[in-house]
């Protein structure tokens, strides 16, 4: 019954956010300093992936999106932080 009650809010959620106009949104990525990064977001490009990598991780960043319809707006953070020497990551002790 969750599934079902899932895909039912899904399909609200499709019929609500969905415009039938051919007006583009405009997404402006802007940080304190001098970076800033526009996409465009129109009937022909609204299920393509856009991507920017952030120059300073951390740092503080503003979105400002601007038109009609329904824009998903997403940040990862991925990151790898050695082991020290002391500390063995794997061991196996065979017998």
């Amino acid at each position: 019954q969750d599934t079902v009650v899932a895909l039912q809010a899904l399909s609200l959620y499709g019929a609500v956010t969905y415009a039938k106009s051919g007006a583009a949104s405009t997404v402006a990525l802007r940080s304190g300093g001098d970076f800033q990064q526009d996409f465009q977001v129109d009937p022909s490009n609204r299920l393509l992936l856009q991507r920017m990598p952030l120059p300073q991780v951390p740092g503080q960043y503003s979105v400002e999106v601007s038109g009609e319809g329904c824009v998903y707006l997403q940040t990862s953070l991925r990151y790898n932080v050695q082991p020290t020497q002391e500390e063995a990551p794997f061991m196996l002790h065979v017998y």
